[in-house]
């Protein structure tokens, strides 16, 4: 065998423990807690009232764009927030978030 192909098995087999060790420490994600739920469904809908507003023509191309932007920085904010707390949100982060999207829903037309 030669050194660099004793190299490439090294670094695979460092690479392969490393996946292993991080699957194992990784926090389950509640999809089901009741504050994720409730979160994460008020932005999809949210979502989904740009983009019919958007089919609609009420709403820009680049407005819309805007808008499902900050609805999904929201989700990404719930899930870090869970991941830090072992895989739920609490109550005062849920009523943080739930203040985002309020303030986000009075920029979308009715």
């Amino acid at each position: 065998m030669t050194r660099t192909t004793l190299t490439v098995f090294a670094m695979t087999a460092l690479v392969l423990m490393g996946l292993g060790g991080a699957s194992a420490q990784a926090e389950p994600f509640a999809y089901a807690h009741p504050r994720q739920a409730e979160v994460i469904g008020r932005a999809d809908y949210q979502i989904a009232r740009v983009r019919q507003e958007r089919a609609q023509g009420e709403i820009g191309a680049f407005r819309a764009h805007r808008l499902i932007g900050v609805d999904r920085r929201i989700i990404r904010q719930d899930r870090r927030m869970a991941h830090l707390n072992g895989g739920y949100i609490t109550r005062g982060q849920q009523r943080f978030m739930n203040h985002e999207e309020n303030r986000l829903g009075r920029h979308i037309p009715s």
